[in-house]
């Protein structure tokens, strides 16, 4: 169990480290002044490690403790959607093409 801890960590850190560079990403600042290439990279390693991690924890999860960390899913989940309110998209730009699906629409 401490290691799908430590994994649950590392995940609040990754949602955390997003959460203070998402104002790189802003609508104010240049699609050449974004550190897309060092996002897009730290974001594949974080994926990388969870991908081996998850495969190994799966592994060695007991069957006593499944609902603890199924629990410690959704704590974790929740945390990270929670550090990520109030801050600017990364990288998005659907806003325009909802409102052109809007405009058709009408």
């Amino acid at each position: 169990m401490p290691a799908w801890w430590c994994l649950g960590l590392f995940l609040l850190l990754s949602a955390f480290a997003l959460r203070v560079s998402a104002p790189l990403f802003s609508y104010d600042v240049d699609l050449e002044d974004m550190p897309i290439v060092t996002f897009v990279a730290l974001y594949i390693c974080v994926a990388g490690v969870c991908t081996f991690a998850l495969t190994t924890l799966i592994r060695s999860t007991t069957g006593q403790t499944v609902q603890h960390v199924m629990i410690l899913v959704l704590v974790v989940g929740a945390a990270a959607r929670l550090l990520q309110l109030g801050t600017p998209t990364i990288l998005e730009d659907d806003y325009n093409r909802y409102l052109w699906d809007g405009a058709v629409v009408a």
